[in-house]
């Protein structure tokens, strides 16, 4: 590891010179001190073309679990209450829309949907879920900007991006004047300092499964200057609702959001230490 402290690398969104932050599951992570970016050293990995194709053909049997185990439906209708609040109910597109549990919650509220998906296995369930004609394959790249929505949400979808400020400058061309664009993302912040901390107390073996670290790991300072850069003016970036997997995984996730909210709160909002973030930004 000594021999990776010193490697430096060029950040792949301000090109300034990024080092070393940390290694975990045989991946380099290099922190941008300009930009707060934190990224994985992507040499010998995959490149676009193929991450697309590895979301086409494994995303589903790797990852579609939560979706069907209905665990993440508070989490959706969390997220609708807070756009409802901003903005009403109107024309939503969820990129990453996986399974289409959002949409289908969306649609019983009123909310004329649209989603798109990379992987065929999820945009197949989704047709069964919801019918042929609401989701489609394929990425962001891939809608024409004539298309154009109230809200644009992306819920967890920008770890698995090639670029996740290439989505959210196109997602702004895809919005009504004073849309929304919504994110949930895993915050770089905390997942850094946990596992920082799980090798200091050397419980490193532990920790690891609850890290949560794709090619770009986003951070509150990061995400700001992305949507200030692409014209967005900020509503809210706050700690993101867990989940439900079980009752006490339920209490035990309960005790943490009350204490990571109430720091938020108490701080103003300078304070955003959880696992997960979710923001609303609105196109100026």
């Amino acid at each position: 590891m000594d021999t990776f402290k010193s490697s430096k690398e060029s950040c792949p969104y301000c090109h300034s010179v990024a080092e070393f932050d940390f290694s975990v599951h045989e991946r380099q992570y290099f922190h941008c001190k300009d930009c707060d970016l934190m990224f994985q050293d992507i040499r010998g990995e995959r490149n676009e073309k193929e991450q697309i194709l590895y979301i086409q053909d494994w995303y589903f049997s790797e990852c579609a679990g939560d979706q069907l185990s209905g665990s993440r439906n508070v989490i959706y209708s969390h997220v609708l209450d807070l756009i409802e609040s901003e903005i009403g109910v109107g024309k939503v597109l969820d990129v990453g829309c996986g399974c289409g549990f959002f949409l289908k919650e969306a649609r019983n509220r009123g909310w004329d949907i649209m989603g798109i998906d990379p992987s065929k296995e999820s945009i197949d369930y989704s047709e069964r879920l919801l019918g042929t004609t609401f989701t489609c394959m394929g990425t962001l790249k891939d809608l024409s900007q004539e298309n154009k929505f109230d809200v644009v949400t992306m819920i967890d979808s920008t770890g698995f991006s090639s670029e996740p400020w290439a989505d959210i400058e196109k997602a702004r061309t895809l919005l009504k004047e004073g849309g929304l664009l919504y994110l949930r993302f895993s915050n770089g912040v905390f997942h850094s300092a946990l596992f920082k901390m799980s090798i200091k107390f050397k419980i490193d073996y532990f920790i690891n499964n609850f890290l949560v670290c794709h090619r770009y790991t986003l951070t509150p300072s990061f995400i700001r200057r992305v949507l200030s850069d692409y014209g967005f003016s900020m509503v809210v970036i706050q700690n993101a609702r867990f989940s439900e997997e079980g009752f006490i995984n339920r209490l035990l996730k309960k005790a943490v959001s009350i204490t990571l909210n109430s720091l938020y709160f108490i701080s103003r909002g300078r304070i955003i230490i959880g696992p997960s973030l979710e923001v609303i930004a609105r196109k100026a």
